[in-house]
């Protein structure tokens, strides 16, 4: 339905023959005037109208959350990767602490004559080749806190990220919890989305049909 409403305010002088109590003087009339209308549906122009917008604003929330699907999948990618070189650092560490144990006996088995120097040179470029490795880590493990740092939007220096700083190990669920692929599909945000798009184009299409035939309202004065 539609209700329109409408009013007009004049001021005018009423001469003496105009006036109720037969004295001239300055009169503001104000006048009103609302007409009420409401459109037969009878083709569903109007129906068509209100599930395509119903459909495009159930879009727009799958949409929403599909995009905060996204963004947490990028955390959690970002999260694993950072903990990931910090085991890998942490490991690498402790081979170089071992290694360079071994190392140490080797000289001091090459200066009692029971080593070759070959042996040493080994044990050597092992150990440059192991120490190599953390530079990577290390750069590897500041890009993801810089990504969580993004993704999250906050600063580097945040309590939660500088909690990042302790090492924590990785423990794989113990349960996981699986379901049908066409479940999975319906819970899935972009495929509502892509759904719900199309619903809205039906709709769009059904009210376009509809523009075709005359609309036909009734109206109250």
């Amino acid at each position: 339905p539609a209700l329109d409403l409408d009013a007009q305010a004049g001021r005018a002088r009423l001469a003496a023959i105009e006036s109720s109590d037969g004295q001239p003087h300055i009169a503001s009339p104000v006048q009103w005037n609302a007409v009420f209308s409401w459109e037969l549906d009878l083709f569903g122009r109007v129906r068509h109208s209100i599930a395509a917008a119903e459909a495009t604003a159930d879009e727009r929330a799958a949409v929403r959350d599909d995009v905060r699907r996204l963004i947490l999948a990028q955390v959690v990618d970002a999260y694993l990767v950072l903990r990931g070189a910090q085991q890998m650092r942490a490991s690498l560490q402790e081979q170089l602490s071992n290694q360079s144990g071994t190392l140490r006996l080797v000289r001091e088995r090459e200066n009692a004559g029971r080593a070759a120097p070959a042996e040493r040179m080994r044990a050597e470029a092992q150990m440059r080749l192991a120490s190599a490795r953390l530079p990577s880590l290390n750069a590897e493990e500041r890009v993801a806190r810089n990504r969580l740092a993004t993704l999250t939007g906050q600063r580097l220096d945040a309590p939660e990220l500088a909690a990042l700083d302790r090492p924590m190990p990785l423990a794989l669920p113990q349960t996981l919890l699986t379901d049908e692929p066409a479940h999975l599909l319906l819970r899935r945000p972009d495929v509502r989305a892509a759904e719900r798009a199309l619903a809205a184009a039906s709709a769009r299409e059904g009210a376009a049909i509809a523009e075709r035939f005359p609309r036909i309202s009734l109206g109250a004065l």
